[in-house]
């Protein structure tokens, strides 16, 4: 089938003097494909619209534009309206409104963002103009919400916090354990434009155990590998941490898990215990290491325990070397501040 041949009435002169003048870039790129269907009439809508970076469908309704109206018409560019509400300015009162919203967690999204502006204040943003109030006004991110119990009682939680300070002056370990199987969780990767993010699944359901205890003040760790949490097990655990630390007196910062209310019973002299509220784990600055760990393990294969464990030891020897690394982790500022010897009363 020929191709159409595309009837440009201008000059290629009067083209190229108009795109000299034209400022405008749609315009000046609406006169090159003038230019380019005067130079070669007989060319597709698909190669012009590759040469100048549209689609061949753009580059038929600019056509189309030319041929009913001319110039002019090819040249005329649409006002596009608002809906009502779009582009007004709300109080500044409105964006610490917006703030407080979001630290009540009753704000999550752009789209709740969006309706409690329009509803309070009658503005409507688009998606793209409330991004940036996020962004630069609020200085707000997007981040992955830190999961918690329905049953966690936050007063209780208040009351751990003040009551940690009569800890200050002694040695203060805190400590939690870790699954570690080899079933990774997985985290986003870099990818090139157009590619997948594909990876092989592990499907063996074998784990082990990672105990852990650290010093927020120093930054010393102690980590020991063991097969389950069992009363029995927690009880070798603390023997063996015990010799890890000489046999000084501390204070063991933990749960109430049942292997732990065992171990108790049967624990060393020197050792006591500091218990945290039921169902927060977030209290415990334990848990920072293994959302480090979590992530150096993330998206890899494992194709033994074996070689998950050497691996693992790998990622631990971190933790024992760096102690401002540990510090930078786990020195939640309430507990630092109740700890320190010169944190507040």
């Amino acid at each position: 089938m020929p191709m159409k041949v595309k009837k440009v009435k201008e000059s290629a002169e009067e083209i190229k003097g108009m795109l000299r003048k034209e400022e405008n870039k749609i315009r000046r790129t609406r006169l090159q494909m003038l230019l380019f269907f005067k130079e070669e009439p007989k060319a597709s809508y698909e190669k012009a619209g590759k040469i100048l970076g549209y689609s061949k469908y753009q580059i038929a309704r600019w056509w189309k534009s030319y041929e009913e109206g001319g110039i002019t018409k090819l040249m005329e560019l649409k006002k596009i309206g608002r809906k009502k509400g779009y582009g007004q300015k709300v109080p500044e009162e409105a964006f610490e409104r917006l703030r407080e919203e979001m630290l009540k967690g009753r704000i999550r999204t752009i789209k709740d963002a969006i309706e409690f502006i329009a509803r309070e204040y009658g503005v409507r943003y688009s998606k793209t103009r409330m991004h940036v109030i996020m962004r630069e006004k609020l200085k707000a991110k997007k981040k992955s919400g830190r999961p918690y119990s329905v049953r966690k009682d936050p007063e209780k939680e208040k009351e751990f916090k003040k009551k940690v300070v009569i800890l200050r002056g002694r040695k203060v370990m805190c400590q939690d354990e870790m699954r570690v199987g080899l079933i990774v969780k997985h985290q986003k990767v870099w990818v090139p434009e157009g590619a997948r993010a594909d990876w092989p699944v592990q499907h063996k359901y074998e784990y082990f155990y990672l105990y852990g205890a650290v010093d927020v003040l120093s930054g010393e760790v102690v980590f020991f590998i063991l097969p389950d949490l069992r009363g029995e097990t927690v009880r070798i655990f603390l023997e063996e941490f015990n010799k890890e630390i000489g046999g000084e007196d501390v204070v063991i910062v933990w749960d109430n898990a049942a292997g732990h209310k065992y171990a108790e019973k049967h624990a060393p002299e020197n050792i006591s215990f500091f218990h945290t509220p039921p169902y927060t784990p977030e209290v415990n600055p334990a848990e920072a290491m293994w959302r480090h760990i979590r992530g150096e393990l993330a998206n890899k294969v494992y194709n033994s325990l074996d070689e998950l464990e050497e691996d693992l030891i790998r990622i631990l020897q971190r933790f024992y070397n760096d102690k401002d690394f540990v510090r930078s982790l786990t020195g939640y500022n309430w507990i630092v501040e109740a700890l320190s010897h010169d944190g507040a009363n």
